[in-house]
């Protein structure tokens, strides 16, 4: 049988400027944890409020070298917005790019390319095996 779970990777808000990353935090996710089918994937949620007339970011997994050069494999989210609205949003993520396993850690970045923004309430929600 599977459950839902999550994990609060960060609640406070934090600004990102062009050309600025943010390594939300290291994370482990347990032995049961699920990958995921067809229907059923992990799914990152966010905060995102833009504070330039267009912002332009990129959230990374398990990008190790957390520097400009992302390998297009890391990406999980990469979007353009252009009004100064507070938004929630999410994003179905591929189980496969996850590493579970006590102390085994995950790795989340959130880059801004162009413009600025503010991010919060950064969550990760996937299923376990019990």
């Amino acid at each position: 049988m599977q459950v839902a779970n999550y994990i609060l990777l960060e609640d406070e808000p934090f600004e990102l400027k062009a050309d600025q990353v943010k390594r939300v935090r290291k994370f482990e996710l347990p032995n049961n944890f699920v990958k995921g089918t067809l229907l059923a994937k992990p799914i990152l949620t966010y905060k995102v409020l833009p504070l330039s007339t267009s912002v332009k970011y990129i959230i990374a997994l398990n990008d190790l070298q957390g520097d400009e050069n992302i390998p297009s494999s890391k990406v999980v989210e990469s979007r353009t917005l252009d009004q100064k609205v507070y938004r929630s949003l999410h994003e179905a993520v591929d189980g496969n790019k996850f590493i579970p396993g006590e102390s085994l850690e995950n790795l989340i970045d959130f880059r801004v390319v162009l413009g600025s923004a503010m991010f919060s309430d950064v969550v990760l929600w996937f299923r376990v095996e019990i």
